[in-house]
């Protein structure tokens, strides 16, 4: 398994159908964040990821996305290093914290289990476009 950068032309159209096919609303790619990754094996691409960069010292990994065709086992195993890859690369970058929210009950374990702490719960986002 190897992390590839992210690059819209080639990426977005595999994570838009990969949205779709998971019933969740597809993020417009001009809403991606740029740094972005994509974790592959020799069968092909497993999952995406990206960290949103903020200008105050913490980074937010969101838009996760796993590919529905590929195996449960290698989907689980992309998904922990896509999130190791991101955390770790904004660690490196100087980012003080990094962050995540969701609300899927089994990525929130798998947070805790790659050892994040649990910082809030049972909170509503707000977003004004």
């Amino acid at each position: 398994m190897r992390p590839i950068a992210f690059i819209t032309d080639i990426h977005y159209p595999m994570i838009d159908e990969w949205f779709k096919a998971r019933k969740y609303k597809p993020v417009p790619k001009e809403l991606l964040p740029p740094t972005g990754v994509v974790m592959e094996s020799d069968s092909g691409p497993l999952c995406a990821g990206f960290l949103a960069k903020t200008d105050y010292g913490v980074a937010l990994i969101g838009h996760l996305v796993t590919n529905p065709n590929a195996d449960k086992i290698s989907r689980r195993m992309a998904l922990d290093r896509v999130i190791t890859e991101l955390s770790d690369r904004a660690i490196k970058e100087g980012f003080k914290m990094v962050g995540a929210a969701t609300n899927n009950k089994s990525l929130m374990k798998k947070y805790v289990a790659l050892g994040w702490n649990v910082s809030d719960e049972n909170v509503t986002g707000f977003w004004r476009s």
